[in-house]
């Protein structure tokens, strides 16, 4: 991915794509632990830049937020901060353009 979509602050993340939020997961919930993660455009502040994904088709999560993998942050700022990037979210020409895989692990706080 990263060879793709460079990171442009110095802090790489690039790492994860949240489910559900810190403390929002239940044991009763549905769970996948192999969701299909397709890229389908890009997002950015002044100190944050994302790809926005979508997750088995899904393009938000239960709590509102934009699924996206956080490629890159300001020194200045923090991961978390991605979701500010939510509206400006730019399509990419060719979708999908790439299918993301991985395993699912389950964290009780963000980083």
């Amino acid at each position: 991915m990263l060879e793709r979509f460079l990171p442009q602050h110095e802090i790489v993340v690039a790492h994860h794509v949240t489910l559900v939020a810190p403390g929002k997961f239940s044991e009763h919930q549905p769970f996948d632990p192999a969701p299909k993660i397709l890229v389908y455009g890009t997002a950015q502040t002044p100190e944050v830049d994302t790809v926005a994904v979508q997750v088995n088709g899904n393009l938000i999560r239960p709590d509102g937020i934009f699924y996206h993998v956080t490629l890159s942050h300001a020194a200045t700022a923090r991961a978390v901060q991605a979701r500010e990037a939510q509206p400006n979210i730019r399509l990419l020409e060719s979708s999908p353009v790439l299918l993301l895989t991985g395993y699912v692990a389950v964290l009780d706080h963000y980083a």
